[in-house]
């Protein structure tokens, strides 16, 4: 599992999951064009299916797509015929919405078997995990979710964030990323997508 990238690098990449989600991603989205950021997105497949212009905008504007499974399952209590399903349907549905196959995965609540680790590799999947969780989707506000960023990040850094879910907190995650991504750009780092971050093609 890639948990961060380089550490003599400046670069960090900012990565969100469980969308995409008509509530936060389009203004994340909006916010990562305002000052050309790139991301990437680990999508649900049952949310692509309901929001397929939202991921054909994140491909359209340069942002990496990894899969996060179908519906969110845990697959630390999954039997294999489930977790193969869920991998095949989220797979195929980003297939057919934006042109490519995912390579990168990002298990649900970073759970996964070695089995399934197994499996993946098999499959030419690579596991993206992360070294910075914002705590987002406990309902943080914007100073709150910025203090743990800034206070734990470093070259090469993988950040959760999250841009959907079924929480009944606020994720305000676009309220920060508009202080803190010119704050790490004045700290000299460059945002990249995952791909670039660890120099591996997105794509199978």
């Amino acid at each position: 599992m890639f948990n961060q990238g380089a550490s003599n690098s400046n670069q960090i990449a900012l990565t969100f999951d469980d969308g995409p989600d008509p509530r936060y991603t389009e203004n994340i989205l909006n916010i990562l064009t305002t000052y050309n950021v790139p991301a990437t997105f680990f999508v649900l497949g049952e949310r692509v299916a309901m929001y397929p212009e939202l991921v054909k905008r994140m491909n359209k504007e340069g942002h990496d797509i990894g899969s996060h499974s179908f519906t969110h399952v845990n697959f630390a209590v999954a039997d294999m015929e489930t977790f193969e399903a869920e991998m095949e349907q989220s797979e195929e549905l980003i297939e057919k919405t934006i042109g490519y196959r995912p390579r990168f995965f990002r298990p649900p609540y970073g759970n996964i078997t070695l089995d399934q680790v197994i499996k993946l590799e098999e499959s030419n999947n690579l596991i993206i995990g992360w070294n910075v969780d914002t705590l987002d989707w406990t309902g943080n506000n914007a100073e709150e979710i910025n203090n743990i960023v800034l206070s734990n990040d470093g070259p090469g850094s993988i950040i959760l964030f999250h841009d959907g879910g079924h929480y009944t907190q606020d994720i305000n995650s676009p309220e920060a990323l508009a202080d803190l991504i010119p704050e790490l750009q004045r700290q000299g780092y460059e945002f990249v997508t995952v791909s670039e971050l660890l120099n591996i093609p997105k794509t199978k």
